[in-house]
């Protein structure tokens, strides 16, 4: 299968990338947080895009993530975030899509393809200062548990609750991505785009569904509008060459899984409680 995904409600998924989709019948999941200006602003937009077949998937309220980058304020630090803050949030943000849309079953996408709240303990907050961050070391720091002052928690398992799945990140494009039954269904693993051309995208898919893999590919702008950005030149090119070769092979995250649910096929949910 291939899904196309797109991540915080662009203007430009609305007036880019959702007409190329359906002009060739293809349908994409579109992860919108309820902050995002051209959510409130274009509701019935979206909701338009919903009933051409398109989902609306979570991506929670205010889209929180780490206090580190430079645009996070202190009040959407998901540092500072508890299991039960984002319980609510999850909870209104879905009940609100499904006053736009009438779906009681969507998928989610974590923002910034994080799946966890709080923050690191003290060691590993170290860890980068001296040079240890991507080496054996903070695995070890993990499983000894000694990061001393971690409030991090994961929260898939509070996903899986008011969602029907969950996209993460978790591989690139020059990946192969895993068939859906290696996937935890509420951590389902993504590429994304980043100004990468049409050939590595192409490849991708290709390489993907040679091996039974699931490839989706997570994009943010569109001809524009985030800093990771796909060219509208690169995006047209890509579907006329998915719609001429795969088109049968596209779906939405949501209709994804039901798919896998009609063919018997189980995927798993590694609980982390």
């Amino acid at each position: 299968m291939i899904s196309l995904t797109f991540d915080d409600a662009l203007v430009e998924h609305l007036e880019i990338a959702a007409p190329i989709l359906d002009a060739y019948q293809l349908s994409g999941t579109f992860y919108v947080h309820l902050a995002a200006n051209q959510f409130f602003q274009r509701r019935s937009d979206w909701s338009a895009l919903a009933d051409r077949g398109h989902e609306l998937g979570g991506h929670t309220i205010f889209h929180p993530a780490v206090s580190s980058k430079n645009w996070v304020s202190s009040g959407i630090a998901i540092d500072d975030y508890s299991l039960d803050r984002m319980r609510h949030e999850l909870t209104v943000a879905n009940d609100y899509l499904t006053s736009i849309d009438g779906f009681t079953e969507r998928s989610f996408a974590y923002p910034c393809s994080n799946p966890s709240v709080g923050k690191e303990g003290y060691v590993r907050r170290m860890l980068p200062a001296l040079g240890l961050q991507r080496t054996r070391v903070a695995g070890w720091v993990d499983r000894m548990g000694i990061d001393f002052g971690a409030t991090k928690q994961r929260y898939q398992d509070l996903v899986s609750q008011l969602y029907f799945a969950a996209r993460s990140g978790g591989i690139t494009l020059a990946d192969t991505a895993p068939p859906a039954t290696a996937m935890d269904r509420f951590l389902l693993v993504s590429a994304a785009v980043n100004g990468d051309g049409l050939e590595p995208m192409c490849e991708f898919i290709e390489r993907s569904l040679a091996s039974d893999g699931w490839a989706i590919l997570q994009f943010h702008g569109v001809g524009g509008g985030h800093a990771m950005n796909c060219p509208q030149d690169d995006f047209a090119q890509l579907i006329d060459w998915i719609a001429s070769r795969y088109a049968e092979s596209v779906v939405t995250i949501r209709d994804g899984v039901k798919r896998l649910q009609r063919d018997g096929t189980r995927l798993r949910h590694l609980s982390v409680r």
